[in-house]
Protein backbone atom coordinates (compact mmCIF):
# COMPACT_ATOMS: atom_id res chain seq x y z
CA UNK A 1 0.00 0.00 0.00
CA UNK A 2 1.14 3.37 -0.71
CA UNK A 3 1.44 6.09 1.67
CA UNK A 4 1.45 9.95 1.25
CA UNK A 5 1.78 11.22 4.55
CA UNK A 6 3.65 14.31 6.29
CA UNK A 7 3.91 14.53 10.61
CA UNK A 8 5.19 18.12 11.56
CA UNK A 9 6.49 18.05 15.24
CA UNK A 10 6.85 22.30 15.77
CA UNK A 11 8.50 23.40 19.62
CA UNK A 12 7.27 19.90 21.22
CA UNK A 13 8.16 19.11 24.78
CA UNK A 14 6.99 16.69 27.03
CA UNK A 15 7.39 16.84 31.01
CA UNK A 16 7.57 14.37 33.47
CA UNK A 17 7.32 14.58 37.28
CA UNK A 18 7.12 18.08 36.68
CA UNK A 19 9.97 18.79 34.59
CA UNK A 20 10.82 18.47 30.51
CA UNK A 21 12.47 15.84 29.32
CA UNK A 22 12.29 16.75 25.97
CA UNK A 23 11.70 20.68 25.08
CA UNK A 24 11.71 22.52 21.93
CA UNK A 25 12.11 19.72 19.20
CA UNK A 26 11.31 20.77 15.22
CA UNK A 27 10.91 18.41 12.71
CA UNK A 28 9.05 17.79 9.47
CA UNK A 29 9.43 14.04 8.16
CA UNK A 30 7.85 13.12 4.34
CA UNK A 31 6.99 10.16 2.76
CA UNK A 32 9.76 7.83 3.05
CA UNK A 33 11.82 9.69 6.01
CA UNK A 34 13.43 7.73 9.05
CA UNK A 35 14.18 9.37 12.33
CA UNK A 36 16.37 7.75 14.73
CA UNK A 37 16.06 9.25 18.40
CA UNK A 38 19.63 8.61 19.77
CA UNK A 39 20.63 9.24 23.29
CA UNK A 40 20.84 7.55 27.36
CA UNK A 41 18.25 6.34 29.43
CA UNK A 42 16.20 8.96 30.59
CA UNK A 43 16.52 11.26 28.10
CA UNK A 44 13.28 11.29 26.45
CA UNK A 45 12.76 8.75 23.48
CA UNK A 46 9.96 7.13 24.98
CA UNK A 47 8.46 10.20 25.98
CA UNK A 48 8.91 11.58 22.65
CA UNK A 49 7.44 8.51 20.80
CA UNK A 50 4.20 8.44 23.14
CA UNK A 51 3.49 11.89 22.77
CA UNK A 52 3.42 11.55 18.64
CA UNK A 53 1.15 8.41 19.32
CA UNK A 54 -1.35 10.43 21.76
CA UNK A 55 -0.31 8.61 24.60
CA UNK A 56 1.49 11.47 26.66
CA UNK A 57 0.80 14.81 26.91
CA UNK A 58 3.08 17.37 25.43
CA UNK A 59 3.09 21.32 24.49
CA UNK A 60 3.70 22.87 21.15
CA UNK A 61 2.56 20.84 17.94
CA UNK A 62 2.22 17.91 16.48
CA UNK A 63 -0.04 17.50 13.12
CA UNK A 64 -0.56 14.79 10.14
CA UNK A 65 -1.32 15.63 6.60
CA UNK A 66 -2.69 13.49 4.18
CA UNK A 67 -3.73 16.17 1.50
CA UNK A 68 -7.62 15.16 2.88
CA UNK A 69 -9.29 17.95 5.05
CA UNK A 70 -8.47 18.91 8.70
CA UNK A 71 -9.14 15.93 10.97
CA UNK A 72 -9.14 15.67 14.71
CA UNK A 73 -5.88 14.83 15.98
CA UNK A 74 -7.12 11.37 17.55
CA UNK A 75 -8.29 10.55 14.45
CA UNK A 76 -5.10 11.38 12.39
CA UNK A 77 -3.53 8.84 14.88
CA UNK A 78 -5.74 5.93 14.27
CA UNK A 79 -5.95 6.53 10.65
CA UNK A 80 -1.81 6.76 10.31
CA UNK A 81 0.04 5.70 13.58
CA UNK A 82 1.25 2.15 14.62
CA UNK A 83 3.05 2.25 17.70
CA UNK A 84 5.18 -0.75 19.10
CA UNK A 85 6.68 -0.09 22.48
CA UNK A 86 8.63 -1.95 24.77
CA UNK A 87 5.97 -4.36 25.69
CA UNK A 88 5.05 -6.49 23.07
CA UNK A 89 1.22 -6.65 23.27
CA UNK A 90 0.65 -10.12 22.46
CA UNK A 91 -1.75 -12.47 23.95
CA UNK A 92 0.15 -15.41 25.21
CA UNK A 93 -2.93 -17.30 25.60
CA UNK A 94 -3.71 -17.14 21.79
CA UNK A 95 -1.90 -18.46 19.04
CA UNK A 96 0.20 -16.39 16.28
CA UNK A 97 -2.45 -16.03 13.84
CA UNK A 98 -5.16 -15.61 16.11
CA UNK A 99 -3.28 -12.44 17.23
CA UNK A 100 -3.05 -11.68 14.11
CA UNK A 101 -6.57 -11.46 13.30
CA UNK A 102 -7.37 -9.93 16.40
CA UNK A 103 -5.36 -6.63 15.99
CA UNK A 104 -6.71 -6.44 12.20
CA UNK A 105 -10.23 -6.88 13.23
CA UNK A 106 -9.62 -4.21 15.98
CA UNK A 107 -7.56 -1.98 13.34
CA UNK A 108 -8.80 -2.49 10.10
CA UNK A 109 -10.74 0.53 9.15
CA UNK A 110 -9.97 3.02 7.14
CA UNK A 111 -8.64 0.15 4.51
CA UNK A 112 -9.60 -3.78 5.76
CA UNK A 113 -8.63 -5.18 2.96
CA UNK A 114 -4.97 -3.84 2.54
CA UNK A 115 -2.26 -5.18 3.87
CA UNK A 116 -0.79 -8.73 4.38
CA UNK A 117 -3.20 -11.71 5.42
CA UNK A 118 -1.95 -13.09 8.75
CA UNK A 119 -0.48 -16.06 7.14
CA UNK A 120 1.62 -14.07 4.78
CA UNK A 121 2.59 -11.55 7.98
CA UNK A 122 3.42 -14.12 10.01
CA UNK A 123 5.98 -15.87 6.68
CA UNK A 124 7.39 -12.02 6.07
CA UNK A 125 8.61 -12.22 9.97
CA UNK A 126 9.99 -16.00 10.43
CA UNK A 127 7.50 -17.43 12.11
CA UNK A 128 5.30 -20.34 11.79
CA UNK A 129 1.47 -20.48 13.83
CA UNK A 130 1.77 -21.95 17.22
CA UNK A 131 0.91 -20.75 20.97
CA UNK A 132 2.21 -17.69 21.86
CA UNK A 133 3.30 -18.99 25.42
CA UNK A 134 5.96 -21.10 23.94
CA UNK A 135 7.31 -18.40 22.14
CA UNK A 136 10.75 -17.17 22.54
CA UNK A 137 10.74 -13.61 23.47
CA UNK A 138 12.19 -13.00 20.34
CA UNK A 139 9.43 -14.95 18.77
CA UNK A 140 7.41 -12.67 20.75
CA UNK A 141 8.55 -9.94 19.21
CA UNK A 142 8.54 -10.94 15.93
CA UNK A 143 5.05 -11.45 16.16
CA UNK A 144 4.60 -7.73 17.56
CA UNK A 145 6.55 -6.47 14.54
CA UNK A 146 3.76 -9.12 12.28
CA UNK A 147 1.32 -6.81 13.62
CA UNK A 148 2.58 -3.87 11.58
CA UNK A 149 1.99 -5.77 8.19
CA UNK A 150 -1.52 -6.95 8.93
CA UNK A 151 -3.08 -3.55 9.00
CA UNK A 152 -1.32 -0.37 6.77
CA UNK A 153 -0.03 2.46 8.79
CA UNK A 154 1.77 5.19 7.14
CA UNK A 155 4.41 6.49 10.61
CA UNK A 156 5.69 3.56 12.61
CA UNK A 157 6.47 4.63 15.91
CA UNK A 158 9.10 1.82 17.24
CA UNK A 159 10.27 2.08 21.08
CA UNK A 160 13.82 0.29 20.94
CA UNK A 161 12.03 -2.70 18.34
CA UNK A 162 15.52 -4.80 18.03
CA UNK A 163 15.14 -5.51 21.76
CA UNK A 164 14.82 -9.64 22.08
CA UNK A 165 16.17 -9.90 18.29
CA UNK A 166 18.83 -11.80 17.46
CA UNK A 167 21.11 -10.87 14.05
CA UNK A 168 19.04 -12.55 11.89
CA UNK A 169 15.70 -10.99 14.05
CA UNK A 170 17.54 -7.41 13.27
CA UNK A 171 18.12 -7.85 9.63
CA UNK A 172 14.34 -8.79 8.84
CA UNK A 173 13.39 -6.29 11.18
CA UNK A 174 15.93 -3.59 8.84
CA UNK A 175 14.87 -5.39 5.16
CA UNK A 176 10.35 -4.79 6.25
CA UNK A 177 11.53 -1.38 7.42
CA UNK A 178 13.30 0.03 4.36
CA UNK A 179 10.43 -1.90 2.82
CA UNK A 180 7.97 0.24 3.94
CA UNK A 181 9.54 3.74 3.67
CA UNK A 182 9.85 2.38 -0.23
CA UNK A 183 6.13 2.74 -0.07
CA UNK A 184 6.10 6.33 1.21
CA UNK A 185 6.20 5.35 5.20
CA UNK A 186 7.58 7.17 7.69
CA UNK A 187 9.45 5.63 10.72
CA UNK A 188 10.49 7.08 14.30
CA UNK A 189 12.78 5.03 16.52
CA UNK A 190 14.64 4.72 19.53
CA UNK A 191 18.06 2.84 19.61
CA UNK A 192 21.09 2.31 20.82
CA UNK A 193 23.09 1.88 17.60
CA UNK A 194 21.72 -2.25 17.33
CA UNK A 195 19.12 -0.98 14.43
CA UNK A 196 21.29 -0.05 11.36
CA UNK A 197 18.75 1.69 9.20
CA UNK A 198 20.48 3.35 6.44
CA UNK A 199 19.73 7.38 5.19
CA UNK A 200 18.13 8.18 8.01
CA UNK A 201 17.55 11.39 10.15
CA UNK A 202 19.19 11.68 13.51
CA UNK A 203 18.10 13.41 16.66
CA UNK A 204 19.81 12.83 19.98
CA UNK A 205 18.13 14.13 22.91
CA UNK A 206 19.81 14.33 26.23
CA UNK A 207 18.64 13.57 29.64
CA UNK A 208 17.39 16.23 31.69
CA UNK A 209 19.94 17.64 34.46
CA UNK A 210 17.83 17.60 38.17
CA UNK A 211 17.27 20.77 39.59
Amino acid sequence: MEHSVTLSLDNVSVARGGADVVAGVSITLSAGDALMLTGPNGSGKTSLLRAIAGFARFDGMIAFADGRDARDRQEAIATHVHYLGHESGVNRRADALANLSFWRALLGNPAPTAGLAPEAALNAVGLENGPVWKFSAGQQQRLAIARLLVVPRAVWLLDEPVTALDAAGRDMLVAICQNHRAQGGIIISSSHGLFPLAGVITLSLQRAEAA
